[in-house]
């Protein structure tokens, strides 16, 4: 009996083209070891329990019942496209994950978070869950069992929405026309942990060790960036906050931003550079101290390369200088002053 369990947190296997919120792999290069660097388990001590042959990525564990897994970094991604196969009839001792979005490296660590897909288990079924500090929750929960084949060669297709909004659909002869429609979930309130890790995972018994393929991963970021918050520092500096990490280029360029009554475009915007979804931005006049200020914010891409639409943002402005609340004297050479708030 085959179930295919989607769980999203997608592995990202070895790939040749990569921008952090995508990327795509056929495996052509004949590795996983370089662009990117993949780590992942070593129960069969031979320094890796994944191999690739002819093109496939294929599980290489020992031979014995076993869990491993194969992960890479990402940072962002809302479309998920790839190929599974398998060369006996999956059941619940045997089967695959494909983590679309994981907050860790390990796939098998008891606190995970994130979204996979499944192939395996009893069902013969593909499903969406949903995981949770380990504990799951299926969101698509696939009829049919479409994989009840000694040999199956699927392609699965899985989209996400700003909405929370998943679809899954497939072709269940591995080719690209995904006319099945596995089923849908809406309104999921979707992980707010770091989206860090993409991967495969694989439970095996003993005579199953090699039995699983994957193959033809086309992970794809179409979410721009939004404006998380937006705060005066002083009466003419600005931080934007970003809801993703954001392209240098386009974050430093001054147009792209603009505060009304009459302060206008900054003379400086830097993106932070420890934490790259921040930029500071520093105006040649002051922001106003009576009226409601407002900066628009436009045109700033993310790593794929989606720009955001135009976006207004109300920030406040700390005008207010610091008073002295309290002074305390400590010795004869010696006081305390404490200020009303902190002090530069």
């Amino acid at each position: 009996m085959v179930r295919l369990l989607l769980l999203v947190t997608v592995f990202l296997l070895s790939f040749s083209q990569v921008s952090w919120g995508q990327f795509t792999d056929d495996f052509s290069d004949g590795n996983f070891t370089a662009n990117p660097v993949w780590s992942g388990s070593n129960v069969s001590g031979g320094g890796s329990d994944f191999t690739v042959v002819t093109g496939e990525l294929r599980n290489n564990g020992p031979a014995a019942t076993a869990t491993i897994y194969l992960s890479t970094p990402i940072k962002q991604a809302n479309e998920w496209t790839f190929r599974i196969k398998t060369t006996q009839n999956p059941s619940g001792s045997n089967y695959v994950r494909v983590y679309l979005r994981s907050d860790q490296a390990d796939l098998t660590s008891s606190t995970i978070n994130g979204y996979y897909i499944e192939a395996g288990r009893s069902s013969d079924n593909i499903d969406l869950v949903k995981v949770e500090n380990g504990s799951t929750t299926t969101l698509v929960d696939g009829t049919g069992s479409p994989l009840n084949n000694t040999n199956n060669d699927i392609r699965v297709k899985v989209t996400l929405d700003a909405s929370g909004n998943w679809v899954v659909t497939a072709d269940l002869t591995g080719g690209t026309n995904f006319s099945t429609n596995v089923g849908s979930f809406n309104g999921d309130n979707v992980l707010t942990s770091a989206i860090t890790h993409f991967g495969v995972y694989v439970r095996h018994t003993s005579t199953r060790n090699d039995d699983f393929f994957f193959d033809d991963f086309d992970i794809k970021d179409t979410f721009a960036p939004t404006i998380t918050t937006a705060e005066g520092t002083s009466a003419n500096t600005l931080d934007i906050t970003f809801s993703e990490e954001v392209d240098q280029t386009t974050a430093e360029t001054t147009t792209n931003y603009s505060v009304n009554n009459s302060v206008g475009n900054p003379t400086t915007a830097t993106r932070d550079g420890a934490n790259p979804t921040i930029v500071h931005l520093t105006f040649g006049s002051n922001f106003s101290a009576t009226l409601q200020n407002t900066v628009t914010v436009q045109n700033v891409q993310d790593l794929s390369s989606n720009a955001m639409a135009s976006q207004n943002v109300n920030f406040a402005v700390d005008v207010t200088p610091p008073t002295i609340a309290s002074v305390q004297v400590l010795s004869a050479t010696t006081i305390d002053v404490t200020f009303s708030e902190n002090v530069d």
